[in-house]
């Protein structure tokens, strides 16, 4: 059997059915339906299994200005977050420091 014949033959016999299952899988999920009764359509107006209320996002807590250059009380920065601060104070020397030595030149010790 040629690589050719071969490819062609793996494609048909297992790469295509994992695809096709895959993609009806998907579209029962997406419609609210169970993976259960996949084989059976939705009709339309038919109702979702899907819960009709959705709950409200968690509003994200309020984040530092990065502009104050003071670390917020009881958190650390990151050494990426003091190469940022360092980069907008244009810090001379940043890129070979180290953490330690970013906050100090950053005046957060």
């Amino acid at each position: 059997m040629t690589a050719a014949r071969l490819t062609r033959t793996l494609r048909r016999e297992v790469v295509r059915p994992i695809l096709r299952t895959k993609r009806e899988l998907l579209r029962t999920i997406c419609s609210g339906g169970s993976a259960k009764h996949s084989d059976q359509p939705r009709r339309a107006g038919e109702p979702s299994a899907a819960p009709t209320s959705v709950a409200a996002p968690v509003p994200a807590p309020p984040a530092a200005s990065p502009s104050s250059g003071k670390q917020a009380q009881g958190r650390k920065r990151t050494k990426a977050e003091l190469y940022e601060e360092a980069v907008r104070r244009d810090i001379p020397g940043r890129s070979t420091m180290n953490k330690a030595q970013l906050e100090k030149a950053l005046g957060l010790e």
